[in-house]
């Protein structure tokens, strides 16, 4: 009954409020009347004309009647209150009324009942005046009696109103005149050629949107930049100029608006559909000039550009999509049926449409409370979810913009043509959470019924298995679900209810469902619970056929009750079943079927939604999902009775058998003893699950992660390791079959051999940095390298005219750089380092790496090293050091080894302990270590330093470098080299910004004043002039003060850290 009431709250209160005045006036009536008999026996026919009058004021003046209804009842409970200590002439008076028959009960002289009477009027009027005051309901009717008042002045005038032309002007904001487009000016010459013909067939069209709606200019600027490219971009090789574009485009723009129109029972308003109404020669304006046959891409465009040019002036209203859709309707309502309508100033739209609407959203926004007393923008989105939504207007209308206040009008009131922001300002909430314990129940009352259904199944087989049923009763006594089901669909339908009354508004459909399914549910429940009791009870003989329970036997009354619940329960079954095809579930959800809507409206109200209806995914992963449930589930229900259920049992049974043979224990007692045996049982089955699923969902994701080889990597080492093998996976898995990089190297089988084999040349020189040789910014390509690209790579090797450059079984470094690049394991490393610097930016793009992640996973060139790529420093990091520890080691022991045989074997075990990643790291560091030291000394000591470089290179060629090296110093070295890079990076910006200059210049105004007194010969030898030097020249001048020294002294510090770290090395 209380579900019933918040379903329809005028009619359970036009009802109860019927009840009370018949009850006042019949009782009101017996002083009065000497025929107390003749107004008993008329209380039926009263009854029905009191609840008829009530329905019908409760459905007009719903607060009127509640307000007497409140104080009826209070002034009813007081004179009750008051009669309960005299006579009770109040009560025998009610109970002949209920009765609608006379007794020797009745009082109405020495019973107080006139008494009790005054006691009822007086506290009624009371609680009537209080609570008006209290509430301020009296001050609402008289404040809505002067709406009304207003409202027919409104009607009265609304005539002369219309008609005035100067009842909409500026209000919000000032616009300007001119605005400079962002990109392309349309004066300009120099626009690509490409985008004329979106161009010619966009801007006019926008241009007259714009000054038929009141766009402003900015907007449209912007909006039609917007199509320009996006009809550009669109554009493939073999499309149609335009239209090809356009259909695509339009296609995708307008796929919700036409959902939305098919929620509202109303077809899209799209200038597509009215082909035969267009004017063509007024669509594009007379500048447009005809690209193809068909005109019919400038309605494609028309509708995109309105669009487009709504989205534009919505600001914060694009949170709220399905707005933006009833905007677009509106508009375009009003651009087809008012063809030549007048031209509306810039920000027209803006003023009118969107600010009343945004400045409701923005009040309720900026309001203070919690979630029940303040809407959202998913509230109001929702709002449009209705068709009622287009009964209103978006244009302001002044009058009733003054006088409506939130909460001082009913939805009911909203006349067709007020404002839409009116109505979304006194709109209800379509959904309200309500904090309590009652709602997690609900919202996992599929789990806990499930669980209750098998707890009920698990126990009856375990009392057969003890008992020795047979399976007729065994069946019989578990078909007990089908009695759960129903009350369990009661009590969801309740919980339902209460979750969204009172703060929510519920729907005419909604109500109707709810009701269908309460009262269908409560009379299929109470025929349910006959006939299951009745088929447990034998037949009386004696009384056969004089009841309705002696009309057959238990096996009759138990099949009606199982055929009942199978066909009242078709419902539930066929969910069930449809769960496992959810791709079923959501075209149901979305057949545009009246009969199928109307079943989904009363079985399954949140179908209204206008969201949520299409999250199916492939039946394949469905598949997957419903065998680990399943295999998860039989576990559960085997491992429930095992060790929940059936343990219970034996106890349950002594029990009960103790109460059926001693007849001192009470039945009350015995049912406490079950109740404590069970529920702790019931609840470990209900909490049971969570932790096989935990256990489920391990198991699970192992064997997956096995399957899809996840786990294979499982350090640093390993990751290196594959990394290494990456690009020649990377060619059989991506590149095409006959592409040579996709085959394997013929005489090496790691695939990163040929980043170190440049580490033979002889020598470093400038030569090497000759634009031949330097290699572009792996960054800088966005695109994966071609078959052309690797051609190119394929440069032609010069040939050097220094003597030195070639020795005998030596290369040239650009034969050595034409046979690198030309190895198909190089080109795999150029190919996979484009794409692999792709992926790195891409995930930096969308912040899951950081900057400094992003430069160490990166790989690395530069126009003035050697090789076109480097590995990322993650692959490198620590080789180095490494390195030089398995060098010194080896050192050690070949020089405590005396015959020759083990100081190769010394060797061989070095080379085999350097893996590829190591040898390359080195390789790296030398080279850069050689080009810093080439860059810091400068051309004074590069012979040195090449000097050096071939000395250590013929010595690792010959094997020397074990015995000629010193171990002990390299990770001195090592310290030194890093030193030297630390202090350059440090300082290097900064340098950099603010250059120390070495030489020191004199002044122009000194010059200009010294250099003639000078003389001759001194003038030509600053300019660099050969004079006769065996002339004697006597120069006669006098210094009166120094102006620069003749020693300059610098204060570098960076120069001198640099200098002693060099000095160590």
């Amino acid at each position: 009954g209380g579900v019933v009431g918040a379903l329809l709250p005028k009619i359970s209160i036009g009802v109860s409020f019927g009840a009370i005045l018949w009850l006042f006036i019949s009782t009101i009536s017996l002083p009065v009347s000497k025929l107390g008999n003749n107004i008993i026996f008329s209380s039926g026919s009263l009854l029905v004309i009191s609840l008829t009058i009530s329905i019908i004021l409760s459905q007009k003046y719903l607060s009127i009647a509640n307000e007497i209804r409140v104080a009826l009842a209070a002034g009813l409970i007081l004179s009750t209150s008051v009669d309960g200590f005299l006579n009770k002439g109040l009560f025998f008076t009610f109970y002949d009324l209920f009765r609608m028959r006379s007794s020797s009960l009745i009082c109405t002289g020495n019973c107080e009942l006139d008494l009790m009477i005054a006691i009822w009027v007086i506290g009624a009027l009371s609680t009537f005046l209080v609570r008006g005051y209290v509430n301020g309901t009296h001050s609402r009717w008289l404040t809505r009696l002067h709406i009304f008042q207003a409202w027919s002045t409104h009607l009265s005038y609304s005539n002369v109103q219309s008609n005035s032309a100067d009842i909409i002007k500026q209000k919000t904001y000032s616009y300007q005149s001119i605005v400079s487009p962002n990109y392309f000016d349309l004066n300009d010459v120099n626009i690509p050629n490409v985008l004329d013909p979106y161009i010619q067939s966009v801007v006019p069209i926008t241009q007259r949107l714009a000054s038929r709606h009141g766009f402003q200019i900015g907007n449209s600027c912007n909006q039609w930049e917007h199509a320009v490219m996006l009809l550009t971009n669109e554009t493939k090789v073999y499309d149609r100029p335009v239209i090809d574009a356009a259909i695509r485009i339009h296609a995708r723009l307008f796929d919700n608006y036409r959902h939305w129109c098919d929620r509202m029972g109303t077809p899209p308003l799209l200038l597509l559909n009215k082909l035969d109404s267009i004017d063509y020669n007024s669509v594009a304006g007379s500048n447009y000039q005809q690209i193809d046959d068909s005109v019919d891409h400038l309605i494609y465009i028309e509708d995109i550009m309105l669009y487009l040019l709504i989205w534009g002036e919505a600001s914060n209203l694009k949170h709220c999509p399905e707005c933006v859709c009833y905007l677009y309707h509106k508009v375009m309502e009003d651009h087809i049926n008012n063809t030549n309508g007048n031209s509306k100033y810039p920000g027209h739209f803006l003023d009118m449409v969107v600010t009343p609407i945004y400045d409701v959203i923005a009040s309720a926004m900026k309001s203070g409370g919690d979630h029940v007393e303040r809407k959202t923008y998913d509230d109001f989105n929702e709002f449009f979810w209705s068709p009622s939504c287009l009964k209103y207007s978006i244009y302001v209308d002044l009058f009733n913009e003054d006088f409506i206040e939130q909460g001082s009008i009913d939805n009911l009131q909203l006349s067709l043509g007020t404002h839409v922001s009116n109505a979304m300002r006194v709109a209800t909430k379509t959904y309200c959470e309500k904090r309590s314990w009652l709602h997690p129940l609900f919202s996992m009352r599929r789990i806990f019924e499930w669980h209750v259904i098998t707890f009920t199944l698990l126990t009856a087989w375990a009392f057969s298995t003890e008992l020795q049923w047979t399976y007729a009763f065994t069946l019989q006594v578990g078909s007990f679900i089908f009695w759960e089901i129903s009350f369990l669909s009661i009590v969801w339908t309740s919980l339902e209810v209460w979750t969204l009354y009172p703060q929510s508004a519920i729907s005419g459909p909604s109500i109707l469902g709810f009701l269908i399914r309460l009262l269908a549910g409560y009379l299929v429940f109470v025929y349910q619970s006959m006939y299951y009791h009745w088929s447990f009870r034998q037949i009386n003989i004696d009384n056969k056929g004089q009841t309705l329970i002696d009309q057959g036997d238990a096996l009759f009354w138990w099949w009606q009750y199982f055929w009942l619940s199978v066909v009242s329960l078709f419902f539930y079954f066929l969910e069930s079943i449809l769960c496992y095809y959810p791709k079923i579930v959501s075209w149901l959800l979305t057949w545009n079927n009246d009969v199928i809507q109307a079943i989904l409206n009363i079985c399954y109200p949140l179908s209204q939604l206008y969201v949520g209806k299409r999250v199916h995914v492939e039946q394949g992963y469905v598949t997957k999902y419903i065998l680990f449930w399943i295999s998860l589930i039989l576990f559960k229900v085997w491992f429930g009775y095992r060790y929940i259920v059936h343990p219970v049992t034996i106890p349950s049974i002594e029990l009960y058998d103790d109460y059926m043979n001693f007849q001192k224990i009470s039945f009350v007692k015995t049912f406490g003893l079950m109740f404590v045996w069970w529920f702790p049982h019931f609840l470990v089955y209900l909490i049971d699950l969570s932790i096989w699923y935990s256990v489920w969902i391990s198991a699970a994701g192992g064997l997956v992660s096995l399957i899809e080889r996840q786990g294979a990597v499982r350090d640093s080492a390993s990751f290196r390791s594959h990394f290494i093998r990456s690009p020649l996976a990377f060619a059989q898995r991506l590149l095409h079959d006959t592409s040579s990089v996709r085959q394997k190297s013929s005489h090496l089988s790691a695939s990163t051999a040929a980043l170190n084999e440049l580490i033979l040349q002889p020598k470093v020189s400038e030569e090497k940095s000759s634009p031949v040789m330097k290699a572009k910014p792996i960054r800088a390509a966005s695109k994966a390298m071609s078959s052309a690209d690797l051609q190119s790579l394929n440069f032609t090797a010069k040939s050097s005219n220094n003597k030195n450059d070639k020795k005998s079984g030596d290369k040239t470094f650009n034969e050595g750089m034409t046979e690198y690049l030309s190895d198909v394991r190089s080109q795999r490393w150029i190919i996979f380092s484009k794409v692999w610097n792709e992926i790195i930016s891409n995930l930096r793009a969308a912040d899951h790496l950081s900057n400094f992640e992003r430069e160490i996973l990166s790989f690395s060139t530069s126009n003035e090293l050697l090789l076109p790529v480097y590995l990322p420093i993650y692959q490198t990091a620590g080789c180095v050091s490494t390195s030089i520890n398995l060098f010194k080691d080896s050192c050690n022991e070949y020089s405590s080894e005396a015959e020759p045989e083990k100081k190769i074997a010394v060797i061989e075990k070095f080379y085999e302990s350097m893996d590829v990643t190591m040898i390359e790291a080195v390789s790296e560091a030398w080279e850069l270590l050689t080009y810093i030291l080439l860059k810091i000394l400068g051309p004074s000591h590069k012979a040195d330093i090449e000097s050096l470089y071939n000395s250590l290179l013929t010595m690792a060629k010959t094997n020397d470098l074990f015995g000629n090296i010193n171990p002990d110093a390299l990770p001195q070295i090592l310290s030194y080299a890093t030193n030297i890079v630390s202090i350059i990076k440090s300082s290097a910006t900064k340098r950099k910004n603010k250059p120390i200059v070495t030489v020191s210049k004199m002044k122009k105004s000194v010059s200009a004043g010294i250099l003639p007194s000078l003389g001759a010969d001194f003038s030509s030898e600053v300019n660099n002039k050969p004079t006769n030097k065996s002339k004697e020249v006597t120069r006669k001048f006098e210094m009166p003060e120094p102006i620069f020294q003749s020693t300059f002294v610098l204060n570098d510090t960076l120069r001198d850290k640099l200098r002693d770290e060099i000095r160590n090395i």
